[in-house]
C-alpha cells in the first residue's frame, strides 16, 4: 500500500472507536476511504466502516501501541456498540415451540389469568376473546392459552380451593392468638387481683 502524508486528519462525523487514535487520513483524501497509521504513514484498506483492518495492522506492526489501544478499548467497554449475537438454529426453534403444559413459566401464566378472571370477575369466556389472545401473543408468543373449559373445570376451582385453605388456616392461627390473649389477660388480671388484695 502507498504511504501516507506526515500530515494525517482526523475521521468526520462520528468515529468512535478507538483506534481512530492511531489513524487518520491524508490531507488529499476527501471522502476518507483509506485511513493511514499516524506510527508508520501507510494506507491500510478497510471495508465500507470496518476497523478490523485497522485493530490488525496495529496489533502485527506496533504492538506497543496495540496494548495501549487494548487497555483504552477495556476502559471505554469497547470500540463501538456491541454486536448483537446471532441466534443459533436450535435456539431459533425453541423460540418457536410452545410452552409445556407441566413447565413452569405454563403454569406461571395461566395462575395469573385464574388470578385476573377471578379479582376482576370477568366472565370466562374472555379468554376466547380475539383482543386477550392478541395480547397474550404479542407478551409471549409461546404461550397457548387453554380453553374456556380448563379454566372452569381446573383452573378457577383450584384457585378456589388453595384461597379457602389460606383462609381457613389464618382463621385457626387467629383463634389460638385470641385464646392465648384470652388466658394470658386472665392470668395477668388474676396476678394483680392478688396483688391489690393482699
Amino acid at each position: 500500500m502507498a504511504a501516507c502524508n506526515r500530515e494525517l486528519l482526523p475521521k468526520k462525523g462520528t468515529g468512535n472507536s478507538v483506534i481512530w487514535n492511531w489513524f487518520g487520513f491524508d490531507a488529499a483524501d476527501k471522502t476518507q476511504t483509506k485511513p493511514c497509521c499516524k506510527i508508520c504513514f501507510k494506507a491500510v484498506a478497510t471495508g465500507s466502516s470496518s476497523t478490523t483492518n485497522l485493530f490488525q495492522h496495529l496489533r502485527n506492526k506496533h504492538p506497543e501501541e496495540w496494548e495501549k489501544c487494548n487497555r483504552l478499548r477495556s476502559e471505554n467497554g469497547s470500540s463501538s456498540t456491541p454486536a448483537k449475537k446471532q441466534t443459533t438454529l436450535p435456539e431459533s426453534f425453541t423460540n418457536c415451540v410452545p410452552y409445556d403444559k407441566n413447565g413452569a413459566r405454563w403454569k406461571a401464566i395461566t395462575e395469573a389469568i385464574t388470578f385476573y378472571i377471578a379479582t376482576d370477575m370477568l366472565p370466562i369466556y374472555s379468554v376466547e376473546k380475539r383482543g386477550f389472545n392478541h395480547m397474550l401473543k404479542v407478551l409471549d408468543a409461546r404461550y397457548v392459552v387453554p380453553s374456556r373449559k380448563y379454566f372452569a373445570d381446573v383452573a378457577l376451582p383450584h384457585l378456589y380451593n388453595t384461597t379457602r385453605e389460606k383462609i381457613r388456616f389464618i382463621f385457626y392461627i387467629h383463634t389460638i392468638l385470641r385464646r392465648v390473649y384470652f388466658f394470658n389477660c386472665n392470668v395477668i388480671c388474676h396476678k394483680i387481683c392478688n396483688y391489690l388484695i393482699s
